[in-house]
């Protein structure tokens, strides 16, 4: 066995054995749904890697075919990628009935697959099931094609609702998981071009050998940026509670009590407050709060909290007694919880860098 293989070895087990490691630890984390769902993607690209590396040559073996490279399991990377970032953008949506369409593509190659199985490759039949299984990479780049218009609309909208409903969003941004679909239509270019090369006549070790590895990289690099992203643990869905407000007057007057509010009590020190928190502490619903930020204020939560922390660094930076502590200390002091945030909060609302802004007041 050369170096190569060797190497190439170790990255296929390490991608078999860490997808289910990540799937374990995934599943005990807080946010159940959207950890469960990347846990079962892990273990289907797990799975994929396992049937290319292993299972593949048996099949040949035993039974004259290899029951065309990832098997139905590659038609399951699609949905469980969706269901996963659809989890994220609205934590409150279950999966019901009407998804298992999402699923039709597996239940119909692994059907064809099973008869081809059972009936045998002889029979005239398995000849026709087998130009079908054979034409599968054109459904599974259909079903990607999907994919990938349906989650660019749960990102906008992800992006969108971070900010009416958090006051801090970093490492919220869940853009990466466009990345990841664009490598998975890498993936299926690599298999579009690879199937016909194997078919031709390229050599089946070394096809295998690459699509594993390959599968294997995909997948640590889905673990990785899935334990890097936080999950909003702030429910989207509308749920009212505290006291429901109607009419005008009552709505000015609220806007009035949310601005004395938040300068008097200080919410926004906390850095992980949110809309949830802030319409908890006021006894209000929270969707009478977006609104009145929204309507009345003419804001978003995200913005409308992030002025006050800038006002209060800024009264802080004034302040004779913190004169002896660094900006970004007074910057935590004030609710940010991130340098390059804060730095590029400041920035856009005063026109200054923190630092032009403490010169300016020597």
């Amino acid at each position: 066995m050369n170096i190569f293989n060797i190497f190439s070895n170790i990255i296929i087990n390490a991608g078999i054995a860490q997808g289910l490691l990540f799937a374990i630890l995934f599943r005990s984390s807080m946010n159940q749904r959207s950890y469960f769902l990347l846990s079962l993607l892990l273990i289907d690209l797990s799975l994929i890697i396992f049937r290319i590396h292993y299972l593949n040559s048996f099949l040949l073996e035993k039974l004259g075919q290899t029951f065309m490279g990832a098997g139905p399991f590659i038609f399951l990377l699609g949905p469980f990628l969706f269901f996963y970032l659809r989890s994220i953008v609205l934590p409150d949506t279950t999966i019901t009935k009407k998804d298992s369409i999402h699923f039709v593509f597996f239940a119909i190659i692994l059907l064809l697959n099973t008869l081809i199985f059972i009936i045998g490759r002889e029979n005239n039949l398995s000849v026709f099931l087998e130009g079908i299984v054979g034409s599968q990479w054109v459904f599974l780049i259909l079903q990607f094609g999907y994919y990938a218009v349906h989650a660019q609309r749960l990102l906008r909208e992800h992006k969108k609702n971070i900010v009416e409903k958090f006051s801090n969003v970093e490492r919220m941004d869940v853009t990466w998981v466009n990345v990841i679909i664009w490598v998975f239509g890498i993936i299926l270019f690599f298999i579009v071009i690879a199937t016909p090369l194997l078919i031709h006549g390229m050599n089946l070790h070394s096809y295998n050998n690459a699509s594993a590895i390959f599968f294997s990289l995909i997948l640590f690099f889905v673990a990785y940026k899935g334990i890097q992203q936080r999950i909003p643990n702030d429910s989207f869905v509308n749920i009212e509670n505290g006291s429901p407000i109607s009419d005008i007057d009552n709505i000015l007057k609220l806007k009035e009590k949310l601005l004395i509010y938040t300068k008097t009590n200080k919410p926004f020190l906390n850095p992980e407050l949110t809309l949830t928190d802030m319409a908890k502490q006021m006894n209000i619903g929270r969707n009478m709060l977006s609104k009145v930020i929204n309507s009345e204020v003419g804001d978003n939560f995200y913005n409308f909290i992030n002025k006050f922390r800038v006002e209060e660094v800024k009264t802080l930076i004034k302040n004779d007694a913190k004169k002896q502590y660094t900006i970004l200390y007074l910057a935590y002091e004030a609710g940010f919880n991130s340098k390059s945030s804060f730095n590029n909060i400041f920035k856009k609302m005063t026109g200054l860098t923190p630092s032009e802004y403490r010169k300016r007041q020597i």
